[in-house]
């Protein structure tokens, strides 16, 4: 059931425009905050390590550069000492193979001149000065240590290869060709611990 009454009027004033701007206001500050909240700030403090400065970082390169050009050297100069051994050694032993056909044949003094070729190869390796064609001067050029330990052995071999080889015949073809055999032994010992040593 509706009750009817009587008409009214509701005046209405103007509002208060300073309040209407505060509120504007303060929701247009409450965006802008919500808006840097999301937005990420950008870094104030690097954080690189201080000690890797560029200039420290270049000399870093530069070091790396070095100890690799450094290891590349190295490599080379072993691979090309041991092909230079290996070469060595291979010469040596194709001479040996040499002496003993010689010393087969009873060709002792053929023998001797080749192992004092031999052994003046081995020699020329180790020198630590420039080649000369005497062995005596060729010993003094020896390392010291070398030199020590080996010039008077070398010496003594070189003395009865030459007497054997080229000194006059008063051996008899059998004594001659049993003391070629055992110089060649000693050649074999000798040069096996002298490379050794190297």
């Amino acid at each position: 059931m509706f009750h009817k009454t009587s008409s009214f009027s509701l005046p209405v004033k103007p509002g208060n425009t300073g309040d209407d701007e505060e509120g504007e206001t303060f929701f247009e500050t409450e965006q802008e905050q919500q808006k840097q909240n999301l937005s990420l700030e950008p870094l104030k403090t690097s954080y690189w390590p201080q000690f890797i400065s560029y200039k420290n970082l270049i000399n870093f390169w530069l070091a790396l550069f070095g100890l690799l050009l450094a290891g590349l050297l190295f490599l080379y100069i072993k691979n090309f000492a041991f092909k230079k051994e290996k070469s060595l050694r291979k010469e040596i032993k194709q001479n040996f193979e040499t002496i003993q056909k010689l010393l087969n044949k009873k060709d002792w003094q053929r023998a001797c001149a080749k192992m004092i070729h031999v052994n003046y190869t081995v020699l020329y390796a180790a020198q630590i000065k420039s080649s000369s064609p005497d062995w005596r001067q060729t010993l003094n050029n020896l390392p010291p240590s070398l030199n020590t330990k080996y010039a008077s052995q070398f010496e003594t071999l070189f003395k009865k290869l030459e007497n054997l080889s080229f000194g006059p015949e008063f051996h008899s073809k059998k004594s001659a060709l049993n003391e070629a055999h055992l110089l060649f032994k000693h050649t074999k010992n000798l040069i096996k611990a002298f490379l050794s040593d190297l």
